[in-house]
């Protein structure tokens, strides 16, 4: 559609959707460059704005809640939308699915779930940190999103629409998500080829580039964030890692690793009964327990679990810790005695992966167009 074609009301639509104060600020030339190149259906766009407008209104009515400020959209805006353009040329159902599948891998419900599938399975040392980088995910990727507001490119008609949401653009954890989740699982493979020792090598940092790219790619097809989104979640994801990776070192100081089996009790490994844990901090169990439990009850994101995971490190795998006079752990994990062993316990991590990425389809499906 181009702008002779555009009808006053269209005009109109499309203005108050693109928040006229941040395109006073460009010249006129470039205004009208943006209108020529808006490949948005401005009568869909119509649809859609009175529901928008009742999230945005309750979401900037908050208190302590801003806009970007202008400058930074007026910095950003023609490269995201000469971005944005060039990756939705490409648009099929192949491509729907792909950016869906991709969208899912960086959800926060699967570090929820692998922490506590990795403590079974007797992977200390990496659910450890899993739990505590996890932990900062869910804190500091909240923290912008309630706190800054920067309307979604397809409501100011830069993109085409190709999924619902409703909460604020800046910054996308999905690219936050996709950095993180590289990054565990390269620094997962250092720890056990290096046992405690700190590795970033450029395999890490590459590898996590990557899957942060892919991320970006699904956002901005989708239509529901800016490049400058993306890379600001990419500076959130890196954020994210370092101070998870600082609290578990700190935490390690106090408890030592699992590593290098530090952690552990000199016990011999056999059938654990209460006996073995008669000087277990009790009371921090039953404490930290109900708290754990009241937040996995009352939450939509179950951080109850992420709890329950540090309560189960403070409490049985910390020999060191401060907390008790007399502090308890537990044994190291018995060695698989059986050849399946690993084979049915990753058969049951990917069962509930699986699961969790049917549910995901059936409540995001409905949402592509």
């Amino acid at each position: 559609m181009t702008k002779a074609q555009i009808s006053e009301s269209e005009i109109e639509i499309m203005t108050v959707s693109s928040e006229p104060e941040t395109l006073s600020l460009l010249n006129s030339k470039r205004q009208s460059d943006l209108l020529e190149e808006r490949p948005t259906n401005y009568r869909h766009l119509a649809k859609i704005k009175k529901e928008f407008e009742s999230h945005t209104k309750k979401h900037l009515d908050r208190r302590f809640c801003y806009r970007i400020p202008e400058s930074f959209e007026v910095r950003f805006i023609k490269y995201d939308i000469e971005i944005l353009q060039f990756i939705q040329k490409w648009d099929n159902k192949f491509l729907d699915y792909l950016a869906l599948f991709i969208t899912f891998l960086t959800t926060i419900e699967i570090g929820i779930i692998a922490s506590p599938v990795l403590f079974l399975l007797g992977q200390d040392a990496i659910a450890i940190e899993l739990t505590y980088i996890i932990l900062m995910y869910g804190v500091i990727s909240q923290i912008p999103k309630r706190f800054l507001w920067r309307t979604r490119p397809f409501m100011r008609g830069y993109s085409k629409q190709k999924r619902k949401d409703y909460t604020s653009s800046l910054p996308s954890r999905a690219v936050s998500g996709a950095f993180v989740y590289m990054y565990l699982i390269d620094h997962a493979i250092s720890l056990y080829k290096y046992h405690d020792k700190v590795h970033l090598t450029g395999w890490i940092i590459l590898s996590s580039l990557i899957f942060a790219l892919l991320a970006t790619w699904s956002r901005c097809y989708f239509g529901v964030h800016y490049p400058s989104d993306c890379l600001l979640g990419l500076i959130q994801g890196v954020v994210i890692c370092v101070f998870g990776f600082l609290i578990y070192r700190s935490d390690i100081i106090g408890c030592k690793s699992c590593s290098d089996k530090a952690c552990y009790t000199d016990l011999p490994n056999k059938e654990i009964t209460f006996s073995h844990l008669e000087r277990a901090d009790w009371v921090l169990f039953a404490i930290s327990s109900v708290i754990s439990i009241t937040l996995m009850m009352l939450s939509i994101v179950k951080p109850g679990t992420i709890i329950a995971c540090i309560v189960f490190h403070l409490v049985f795998l910390c020999p060191d810790k401060k907390i008790s006079k007399n502090p308890t752990s537990l044994p190291p994990p018995p060695p698989p005695n059986k050849w399946y062993f690993w084979l049915i316990s990753i058969g049951q991590l990917a069962f509930a992966i699986v699961s969790l990425f049917a549910l995901f389809l059936l409540n995001h499906l409905s949402d592509l167009y």
